[in-house]
C-alpha cells in the first residue's frame, strides 16, 4: 500500500495518522502501515513513511498508541526501494541485484550491482536500527506501545517476512 501521505522527511504525517487510525476505529484487527523505507537511500517516492531515525519514533509511537486504542495491532510494512530508489530524491545512485537501467518517467538512470557488503551492511543495518529504535522508545518514552508492532519486509533485495516483536528482542538480548 502506498498513499504519499508522510512529510518529506518520512516523519509520520497528519493525513496518514488519521487513514490509519481509522481502519482500527473501523474494526480492522490488523492495521499494516505502507511502504516504510529503513534507509535514507532506500526512500522510493515523495511522502513515503520512514523508520530508520530517531525523528521518527515519535510519530509511530504516537500511531502505535492511536491503533492500540481500538484494539487493533499495527504493523509496519520495511521497505528498501533499490532499483526504484531515484537518485534525484536520496542523493545516492540506486543499487540492485544487477546493474541496469531503470527509466523514471521520461528520465533513466543507471543502477549499480550490489555488492555482498552492500546487502550485509543493509541486513546488519536494518536489525541495529529496529532493536535501537525499539529500545529507545521503551526506555527514553516509558511507552510499551511500541512492542507489537512487527515489521514485514517489501525490500526490492529480499522477500523475506521480518516479524520481529520489540519485546522479542528486548527478551532476547540481540542487538
Amino acid at each position: 500500500m502506498t498513499n504519499t501521505q508522510s512529510n518529506d522527511d518520512g516523519t509520520l504525517g497528519e493525513d496518514e495518522f488519521r487513514f490509519l487510525t481509522r481502519r482500527a476505529k473501523e474494526g480492522f484487527g490488523m492495521i499494516f502501515t505502507c511502504a516504510s523505507h529503513v534507509t535514507a537511500d532506500g526512500q522510493g517516492w515523495r511522502g513515503e513513511l520512514a523508520i530508520f531515525d530517531d525523528k521518527h519514533i515519535e510519530g509511530l509511537t504516537r500511531l502505535a498508541k492511536g491503533i492500540h486504542e481500538y484494539g487493533s495491532l499495527g504493523i509496519v510494512q520495511i521497505f528498501h526501494g533499490g532499483a526504484r530508489s531515484p537518485e534525484s530524491l536520496t542523493g545516492k545512485q540506486p543499487w540492485s541485484a544487477s546493474a541496469h537501467t531503470m527509466t523514471f518517467s521520461k528520465d533513466s538512470t543507471e543502477v549499480r550491482e550490489a555488492t555482498e557488503e552492500d546487502i550485509e551492511k543493509q541486513r546488519k543495518h536494518l536489525l541495529r536500527q529496529h532493536v535501537g529504535h525499539t529500545k529507545r522508545a521503551l526506555t527514553e518514552s516509558n511507552c510499551t506501545e511500541l512492542t507489537d508492532i512487527f515489521c514485514i519486509s517489501s525490500s526490492a533485495h529480499s522477500q523475506t517476512t521480518a516479524r520481529i516483536s520489540g519485546a522479542e528482542v528486548l527478551k532476547t538480548g540481540y542487538a
